[in-house]
């Protein structure tokens, strides 16, 4: 039966002997990660990095709707001020 491997990889380790019996889902041979594990350490600080952009455009969405009420309340304190005088 061919044995076909999930990811490609330097092979550091063989669990098994020649020849000997082995069922679906045993481990065969344990691959080098050190190049998986950089991907995923990448990929998490691009993960947080993009999360904390989320964030930062969350909060400057928040100002930004404050600085909008208080310039409404502005615009509304002035035009009955106007009303008010005439």
């Amino acid at each position: 039966m061919p044995v076909i491997p999930l990811l490609n990889g330097e092979v550091v380790e063989v669990h098994i002997e020649n020849g000997a019996f082995v069922e679906k889902g045993d481990v065969l041979v344990e691959l080098d990660a050190t190049d998986m594990d950089l991907n995923l350490a990448q990929a998490q600080a691009g993960l947080d990095a993009a999360e904390a952009s989320l964030e930062s455009a969350k909060n400057m969405r928040k100002q930004s709707i404050k600085q909008a009420e208080i310039q409404l309340e502005q615009a509304e304190d002035i035009y009955d001020m106007i009303l008010e005088a005439e």
